[in-house]
Parts: structure tokens; C-alpha cells; sequence
């Protein structure tokens, strides 16, 4: 019945039992996708926490989004790795504040020291990427920090000390 308590037409029936297909259409859909973005992001976090020492999580490892991964790497800043990764849609700082260097107020606002905040690296994952594409930004971020680390004046006293 429509609103009114009228019995509804077999069109407007036809029309409603179409949407409710394509509502669950789009939830089954909705997931999946989910799930394979969730798998793409877990595979890139295990990539860099495997290969490099030094890195911080910004944020729950849970309760985010499945393609959202905010990572912060010690004794590199976030702008040197964006320069870096040059060829990886990454970002650092303040999303908000572009034209300017200042570190996201997200990450300060949820109690991230300041300089940590500058370290931090923003990556985005959706559902056109590919696993071949994260195997390669996993590995081109690891060999890059790896080399920004190994330039770093600190790296040779850390050699020092060793």
C-alpha cells in the first residue's frame, strides 16, 4: 500500500522490488569491495612494519577506514618521503592547509606529538587498486626511507654508537 493505504500498482510494485534488488546489490557489492580494499591496506601496513624499524601506527589499527593508512617513520620527515614517493598519490601535513608546512591537526588533535606529526605519511587505497601496485609502493617506500635514513647525519651516529 502507498502512502495514502491505496493498493499499489504492479508497476509501482515492479519499481519497488527493483529497488530493493539494487539496494542489496550495491550492499553485497559494498562489502566485498571493503574487504579487498581492507587486504590491500593490511598488505602495505605488514610491508613497511617488516621492513623498517621505527614506525608508528597515527591512529587505531581497527577503527579507521579500510583504506586509510597514516603511518609516521622516525628520522624522516613526511615531506622528504612525499618528494620521494613522488610517483605514489601520498601526502603529509595538513590536509587542509596545503600551502603551508604544519602538521595535521587530526593527528595533534588526537594527542600525536608534534614531531611526530611531521613525520607522517598519509596513504590512500581504493578500489581500483591493484595488489601489484601496493607491492610496489610497499617496497619503493621501504627503499626510499631506507636511503633518506642512510643520507641522514643521524644515521651515521647511530653507526657510531654501534
Amino acid at each position: 500500500r502507498d502512502a495514502d493505504g491505496n493498493p499499489l500498482s504492479s508497476h509501482q510494485t515492479y519499481l519497488l522490488i527493483v529497488a530493493i534488488l539494487a539496494f542489496v546489490g550495491w550492499a553485497t557489492t559494498s562489502r566485498l569491495i571493503r574487504g579487498m580494499v581492507l587486504a590491500l591496506r593490511e598488505t602495505l601496513r605488514t610491508m613497511i612494519f617488516d621492513g623498517l624499524e621505527d614506525v608508528t601506527l597515527n591512529g587505531s589499527l581497527t577503527q579507521r577506514l579500510p583504506g586509510n593508512l597514516n603511518i609516521s617513520i622516525a628520522n624522516v620527515d613526511g615531506e622528504s618521503m612525499v618528494v620521494a614517493l613522488r610517483d605514489v598519490a601520498v601526502s603529509s601535513g595538513s590536509a587542509c592547509s596545503s600551502a603551508s608546512l604544519e602538521p595535521s591537526y587530526v593527528l595533534t588533535a588526537m594527542g600525536v606529538s608534534r614531531p611526530l606529526a611531521f613525520r607522517a605519511l598519509r596513504c590512500g587505497l581504493g578500489r581500483v587498486n591493484t595488489a601489484e601496485e601496493v607491492e610496489y609502493v610497499g617496497r619503493l617506500l621501504v627503499d626510499s626511507v631506507r636511503e633518506i635514513r642512510s643520507r641522514s647525519p643521524l644515521s651515521a651516529l647511530r653507526n657510531e654508537a654501534s
